[in-house]
């Protein structure tokens, strides 16, 4: 039977690695802050391998962030993206109303945060993304306000 999980237990010399959010000095900022009209870059990878997850989360307190931030993915040396689309349509939230939703490749968590203004959601996306000779993801701010407004932050990995 193929079910995908055939090769489970198979011995390879592939690694693993991550890209992602974390403060350089120890301390607890693990975040990051996109500027209005800055296109920030959360991944660079070199040769050969294929992304498997990401996961983002935010706090947001305007629905038009979702539109306002672009990700943009390049392969291999591309001039041009080969994913282009608004932060919020990637991972499945429709007019910038974010709702908790699972499915196999896109899902949306969500947890109340009654001190802080309104809602976090975790954003998590499993499309396997293989690249032969590179990879680059980009998130651009397009609005004139930095990202998550009053909070100003993105963390990801």
């Amino acid at each position: 039977m193929l079910n995908g999980l055939q090769n489970l237990f198979a011995i390879t010399d592939a690694t693993s690695a991550r890209c992602s959010t974390w403060d350089r000095t120890g301390g607890n900022n693990d975040w990051v802050t996109i500027k209005p009209g800055e296109t920030y870059t959360i991944a660079e990878i070199n040769g050969p391998g294929c992304i498997r997850h990401i996961y983002a989360t935010t706090i947001h307190i305007n629905r038009l962030e979702y539109r306002w931030a672009v990700l943009r993915m390049y392969w291999d040396g591309e001039e041009t993206p080969s994913v282009e689309v608004p932060f919020g349509d990637f991972f499945g939230i429709a007019h910038g109303s974010p709702r908790a939703f699972d499915s196999h490749l896109i899902t949306l968590t969500t947890c109340d945060l009654h001190e802080i203004r309104g809602r976090r959601f975790g954003y998590n996306c499993y499309f396997p993304m293989p690249f032969a000779k590179g990879a680059r993801i980009e998130i651009h701010q397009q609005a004139d306000t930095p990202w998550g407004r009053g909070i100003d932050a993105l963390w990801f990995h």
